[in-house]
């Protein structure tokens, strides 16, 4: 909370509340009630008692003046100009010419302005919010000059997404590229341009200009160009810093921002800076003003609550159709502190008079003031005059924006006006110029005015992302991008059952598949194959070999490569421990000198060159089995032949006859060309059998991992830039300690598949499995570490511990980011990009993109 005292400013008053200018009305009153009495006007006694009536009420407040004053605006109101066409519209509008990227007004002063990228200010944690606050929002509003305006600007403009409609025709070009060069089949193509098409569809329909979004910008007005050019320069680093994105305005922008704060509509793609930076026409009336077909009205706020929570300004800030303005100019020091001075003295003469209420809301503003004043003389806090204007745009006839301010106003407990007969007052204070006519401004402190920070939204809307659905506005997500705090691809997606996780899951594999990566899936619930099928992939039953065999003795690797050969003979140790349960020591060294044996009969050795084996050239466990028999039949040592026979026992299972050796016994067949593949693990997974799971699952990954290397091969070979993604679902289903083969997958790939060109996508809904014992909560903890994004849907409270330790080490997740998590409606995702960028995100597709999904999710 930050404290905004009642007022720093202090009228001389002759006794209470009374001013010199109620002095000179009264006595002018008085005169007026003199001069009736002593009138020989018969009924002189009656006119004089009403003037008496009339006199009093002139001293009722009306908001923050008298009724007198209020009379005054209006008597001038009736007289003064209304209506401005054209040229001369230019008396209302400050702004003359735009002059490289700054904004000459009329009266001789500049304006620099840069956008500024908002950030979930909410989702932030109390410190979090503070350093935001403390850090570059204080020091811009503090590094003002004397002169010098700083503004915080919200202004609603029409979503303009061309960059995006570029990206897909990008992506469209990309696929084309790829069925030219055989890479995808005639269906594949087919299958992907129709999603990237619907995508199409769906942004050409949002990009029409009917839909509108808030902008947010800092601007600074003052005499120096070169002050403001610093000023700025220093506010997009100090803002870069707490890792909020700001740019400078140019000419065409700063008068596109100009031309939307004047309310007009406008295709902003043909506009120039050298459009007309008045706007057409403007009429003002008693209670607002019509301009461009709107209904305009200004509300300028005079009083605020003693204390204000961090973010305060934030709600006024994001109502639609609206235009909101807060400009501070700061109070010199020696001017503040006498202002403050008075302001104690004026409050200490009045001690101990009036009600209780009355002496404690002094005490309580003398404090304040205090503690201002104390804060200004050690030279860290600056006393700024604020004005806080906000304008609502609504259609003729109609007052829904109007009704939205004012119940926003009333419910944070801020004191308003509509300022009657003061609409051009108002209109011309809300631009952003040195020019300010309402004259309601507060003396707030630098920590209170930077904690008003606007800037509050979760807005996601990346240069060449996916669609994957709406936040504050549509949100598109960019997983390839790098720089900065992007360091890789890496996606981890959390959710309990029926949280809207695997359609989150499904409609990111289609974006990815449609943007031309080859996507891999290993999935354990067979909930991918109808996906599968609609992009022209396939699904692969792992748990026979009747559609894809690896024949686990095929050297993965080049052939050739200095270690190739003795690497794979490492991995079949590996293999054999999982496929030879309690297996001897010297049973499997044996067994490891045998196959090293095997593969010289088929004249394959370390210095085989890549290139000359086919699949078929390799031995198998038929072979194996063969050797065994020989060897067994030749030796005459007792030892030797109880472990021959130990392994002619054990491999029998994998021969030819073997109730395994559907699974591995021949060459491999396993070599799809498709562009996307789901490995389904579900009657493997369901046949119990860990031991051919594991196996089998060692297999498919080491094949994957093939897969990812030869993918960069290929692009380093062919100068393209094709990607790869391995998606793994309901991934606790794998992380096991009797699965560690998975998780070893999983967390060595989540390191490299970077330098591969790809990204690792893991899906779970089991928080408690993925921390499980402590190996396992390392590699999972360390997999959450080294993964860029994290989409967490719907969790029980009871999981919210778990996630908190896993994420300790990746920015971590504070107690507003849990309650949300815990009371996230379904399809609702807490989405974390980065640690400093994190936002809701409600996941979508077209409705195309939703019909390949196949089942119901």
């Amino acid at each position: 909370m930050r404290t905004i005292p009642k007022t720093s400013k202090v009228k001389l008053t002759f006794w209470k509340d009374v001013t010199i200018a109620d002095a000179a009305v009264g006595l002018t009153a008085l005169a007026a009630i003199a001069i009736t009495c002593s009138s020989n006007f018969s009924w002189r006694f009656y006119l004089a008692a009403a003037e008496i009536a009339a006199s009093a009420c002139l001293f009722i407040p009306a908001g923050n003046e008298r009724l007198y004053v209020r009379f005054a605006h209006l008597f001038r109101f009736l007289f003064r100009k209304k209506t401005y066409k054209g040229s001369e519209c230019e008396t209302i509008c400050p702004y003359k010419a735009i002059s490289e990227n700054a904004i000459e007004n009329r009266d001789g002063s500049l304006t620099g302005a840069i956008e500024v990228d908002p950030i979930d200010f909410q989702m932030l944690t109390d410190e979090g919010q503070d350093a935001a606050i403390e850090g570059p929002m204080s020091r811009i509003l503090n590094s003002a000059d004397e002169g010098e305006t700083v503004f915080l600007e919200k202004v609603d403009r029409p979503l303009v997404l061309d960059g995006e409609m570029k990206a897909e025709t990008e992506r469209i070009a990309t696929l084309a590229d790829l069925k030219r060069d055989g890479l995808l089949s005639q269906d594949e193509h087919y299958a992907r341009c129709d999603i990237t098409q619907s995508r199409m569809n769906a942004i050409d329909g949002m990009n029409d200009g009917s839909e509108k979004a808030p902008r947010y910008y800092i601007a600074i007005a003052g005499t120096s160009k070169a002050s403001i050019d610093e000023k700025l320069s220093s506010a997009i680093t100090l803002l870069g810093m707490s890792g909020i994105t700001a740019k400078r305005l140019g000419g065409k922008e700063l008068a596109a921002l100009i031309r939307y704060g004047n309310g007009e509509e406008f295709d902003e793609r043909g506009a120039s800076d050298k459009d007309a930076l008045t706007p057409p026409s403007a009429r003002f009336g008693l209670t607002g003003a019509k301009q461009c077909g709107k209904q305009l009205c200004h509300f300028a706020v005079y009083g605020y609550p003693t204390r204000v929570p961090n973010g305060w300004a934030g709600r006024l800030f994001s109502i639609p159709s609206t235009k909101a303005v807060l400009r501070a100019s700061p109070v010199p020091k020696d001017k503040a502190m006498r202002r403050l001075d008075n302001a104690i003295l004026e409050l200490q003469t009045k001690q101990g008079t009036g009600k209780t209420s009355e002496q404690m809301g002094r005490s309580t503003h003398e404090d304040t003031l205090e503690s201002l004043l104390a804060g200004i003389q050690e030279g860290g806090d600056t006393l700024f005059d604020a004005t806080l204007l906000i304008t609502s745009y609504d259609e003729p006839g109609k007052a829904d924006s109007k009704k939205a301010v004012r119940t926003a106003l009333r419910e944070m407990g801020l004191q308003f006006t509509e300022m009657p007969g003061r609409q051009e007052d108002a209109y011309i204070s809300s631009f952003l110029s040195s020019t300010e006519r309402t004259r309601v401004t507060n003396g707030i402190p630098t920590g209170a005015l930077a904690a008003s920070f606007p800037f509050d939204s979760d807005r996601i809307c990346e240069e060449n992302g996916l669609y994957m659905g709406e936040s504050a506005e549509p949100a598109f997500i960019d997983f390839w991008k790098r720089g900065g705090d992007r360091i890789n691809s890496n996606t981890v997606i959390i959710g309990q059952s029926g949280s809207g996780k695997s359609y989150a899951t499904k409609a990111l594999l289609a974006g990815l598949a449609s943007s031309g990566v080859r996507v891999f899936v290993l999935d354990p619930e067979d909930e991918y194959g109808a996906l599968a099928k609609s992009l022209g992939g396939q699904s692969i039953d792992v748990a026979t070999g009747a559609r894809g065999r690896i024949n686990p003795f095929q050297i993965v690797g080049t052939m050739g490569e200095e270690g190739a050969f003795y690497t794979h003979l490492q991995f079949l140790e590996g293999f054999y421990r999982l496929i030879l349960q309690g297996i001897s020591p010297d049973a499997l060294e044996l067994l490891n000198r045998l196959t090293g044996a095997m593969y010289q009969q088929k004249g394959i050795g370390p210095e085989t060159k890549a290139g000359t084996l086919k699949e078929a050239d390799y031995p198998t466990f038929d072979d194996l089995f063969a050797l065994i028999e020989k060897r067994l039949s030749e030796s005459a040592e007792d030892y030797e032949r109880s472990l021959l026979r130990t392994l002619e026992n054990y491999v029998s299972r994998f021969a030819k006859g073997g109730r395994d050796s559907d699974l591995w016994d021949g060459p491999t067949t396993l070599r799809p060309k498709e562009a996307f593949v789901a490995f389904d693990f579900q009657r493997l997974f369901e046949s119990k059998n860990d031991v051919t799971a594991n196996a089998q699952m060692s297999l498919i990954l080491r094949w994957l991992e093939n897969e990812v290397t030869e993918n960069r091969a290929r692009n380093e070979r062919d100068k393209t830039d094709r990607k790869v993604a391995i998606a793994i679902d309901e991934a606790h289903l794998f992380i096991d300690e009797k699965r560690s083969v998975a998780l070893d997958f999983m967390y060595q790939m989540a390191k490299r598949i970077r330098k591969y060109d790809g990204m690792l996508i893991v899906v779970t809904q089991n928080v408690k499995d993925f921390a499980g014992s402590p190996e396992i909560a390392r590699k999972t903890t360390a997999l959450i570490n080294v993964s860029q994004y994290s989409l967490i849907f719907n969790l029980s409270p009871s999981d919210m511990s778990d996630l908190r330790k896993l994420y300790e080490g990746a920015g971590g997740i504070n107690e507003r980011e849990c309650y949300s998590i815990t009371h996230s409606p379904r399809g609702r995702a807490f989405l974390i990009l980065s640690p400093n960028k994190r936002a809701g995100l409600w996941v979508g597709a077209t409705e195309l993109t939703e019909k390949a999904f196949g089942k119901e999710n």
